[in-house]
């Protein structure tokens, strides 16, 4: 079911309302010399979402029996809650952006029923948090941060957002009229 929860968080944040490029080269990045492409482009953006997160959030379904690998990806599905939730929304000025509604209404009850279903079945252990946590944080850093932006993300790269990709959900207008306010 979470991986089904990735899949609807992937359309929230680049179809509709859509807005994630702009989210992350423009909010986050700050100031980036190429804002379609940089830090964030069409080619890392595949390979950090398609490759990377959906294999992730895909393993547990075909290895259930591992129970750090079904708990990575539900932690991962708390801290997007923080993401979401605080950190897009204060660089918005906003309470709302695409990916957040797929957090709360999907990776947090999930979250919260693996969790209580991992306690119960005695598969909640501490060896399985720590892989768990290692496990994330292999992900993350290594295949999305260092593959994804270091050695895949590239102010030049020919692989740039498509200009409306870049103006979904109104993300350069909602950081105008932020920065009006502060």
């Amino acid at each position: 079911m979470n991986f089904c929860v990735i899949l609807i968080h992937q359309f929230e944040e680049f179809c509709f309302p859509g807005g994630g490029p702009a989210v992350s080269n423009i909010a986050l990045a700050q100031h980036p010399v190429h804002p379609d492409r940089c830090p964030l482009n069409e080619n890392n953006n595949m390979v950090i979402n398609v490759c990377v997160g959906n294999i992730f959030y895909l393993l547990p379904v075909f290895f259930p029996q591992i129970g750090w690998l079904g708990l990575a990806p539900t932690l991962f599905g708390f801290m997007q809650l923080y993401v979401h939730g605080v950190t897009e929304n204060r660089k918005l000025g906003t309470y709302y952006n695409g990916g957040l509604a797929s957090v709360i209404l999907g990776h947090v009850p999930l979250g919260i029923w693996y969790l209580l279903t991992a306690y119960h079945t005695g598969m909640l252990t501490i060896i399985n948090i720590l892989l768990a946590v290692i496990y994330i944080i292999f992900v993350a850093k290594v295949l999305m941060q260092w593959l994804g932006f270091k050695v895949l993300g590239n102010q030049n790269s020919p692989y740039p957002f498509d200009q409306t990709e870049m103006h979904r959900f109104h993300i350069d207008e909602k950081l105008a009229k932020k920065h009006e306010h502060d």
